[in-house]
């Protein structure tokens, strides 16, 4: 049940990521090319686009289906019942929560986004 839950989460995350982001951990010259694009991209006037998602809605729930359908037929064997500890899912948890806000943060400061800049703006 813990993998399908990290699959899950694996899965949320692709949909909810853009397509064409580059690595924030890589540092290329065409990082100031997307940073570029994308100031020129908020301040335009053509109005609002629709995000191109890494993973589209279909594959989402496509995926998700096989997941539930799988995990159903593993609870018909006795072999997938596998004892786990719950101490060290909720610490591992922790951690693997830790380690993505600290690696968006990296992100946002790389790019100049604050939380700030995530609140709606009243139209003037």
């Amino acid at each position: 049940m813990f993998i399908i839950g990290l699959y899950v989460i694996y899965l949320m995350v692709q949909y909810f990521t853009p397509s064409g982001l580059p690595d924030p951990d890589e540092d290329s010259p065409d990082s100031t090319l997307f940073l570029e694009e994308s100031v020129s991209i908020l301040t335009s006037t053509e109005g609002d686009r629709p995000v191109l998602r890494s993973l589209n809605e279909f594959n989402l729930w496509k995926s998700l289906c096989w997941v539930g359908a799988g995990s159903w037929l593993c609870t018909w064997f006795d072999m997938f019942l596998i004892p786990v500890y719950w101490p060290f899912l909720l610490i591992y948890f922790t951690w693997l929560i830790g380690l993505a806000v600290v690696k968006h943060c990296l992100h946002m400061k790389k790019y100049g986004y604050k939380i700030s800049d995530f609140n709606f703006k009243k139209p003037a």
